[in-house]
């Protein structure tokens, strides 16, 4: 099931700075998701978008604590991608 999202009335964020970690494993889920975002990030107007590939899921929120330690106020928003199946 696919859901459909109009774009039209998205606000705009210009000159922010997004990180977007994914975890390598199930890419073949992740990777249509981190597509997406990063489609609806750039209909936003932000082109600061880095794109990090991590072991992963695990890994996600300890990667998004480095982030923002290392480099605080440097990122707008942090989006973690990954998923554990059972």
């Amino acid at each position: 099931m696919q859901t459909q999202y109009s774009l039209e009335n998205l606000p705009k964020i210009p000159n922010s700075r997004v990180a977007i970690l994914q975890a390598k494993w199930y890419s073949e889920i992740t990777d249509s998701l981190v597509e997406k975002a990063t489609l609806v990030l750039k209909e936003a107007e932000c082109e600061n978008i880095e794109h990090h590939i991590l072991p992963g899921s695990l890994e996600l929120p300890l990667a998004a604590k480095a982030l923002i330690e290392a480099t605080p106020q440097k990122y707008d928003a942090i989006i973690c991608v990954g998923g554990i199946i059972k």
